[in-house]
């Protein structure tokens, strides 16, 4: 019963981690087309795809790991075969998460640089309405003088 539920969790690993390197190609692909980002957003976003997609990677590698771990503890019952890949699958466990952190903590630094670049798109609006509304308040100043000076000559 045991081997089919570590099957069960390792394929399941398995095909979350390809279902999400598919999503990591896909998210690569579009951010390198995307006209709108900078070259310094680009470059940011396509690496942390490229770590998201070795993490997902890594995944898989664990997926693959749990039911050989398994089966080199009961039916082969070989000691050191089993304790080197539990050694190996704690390993790459703690990498997915120190992975995970840091792209947590990369993420907090882009999203405050994005919204450095939204507070200061957002001043250029106001700023910018401000002048098209002087500037239609004189053309309509000018308009009236021009209608003035028409009317009384």
């Amino acid at each position: 019963m045991e081997w089919y539920a570590t099957l069960a969790v390792g394929f399941f690993l398995i095909g979350f981690g390809v279902w999400f390197v598919q999503r990591h190609f896909i998210a690569i692909n579009k951010f390198q087309l995307d006209s709108e980002l900078t070259e310094k957003q680009k470059s940011f976003l396509v690496s942390q795809q490229k770590r998201r997609l070795f993490t997902s990677c890594l995944v898989i590698v664990t997926g693959i790991l749990i039911p050989a771990s398994y089966y080199a503890i009961e039916p082969l019952k070989n000691a050191f075969l089993a304790s080197l890949l539990l050694l190996t699958l704690l390993i790459l466990i703690v990498v997915i998460c120190i992975f995970a952190i840091s792209d947590m903590l990369s993420n907090r630094y882009f999203r405050q640089d994005i919204d450095l670049k939204r507070a200061e798109t957002e001043l250029k609006r106001r700023v910018l309405e401000s002048e098209l509304e002087k500037h239609q308040q004189l053309k309509a100043d000018m308009l009236k003088n021009e209608i003035r000076r028409n009317g009384h000559s």
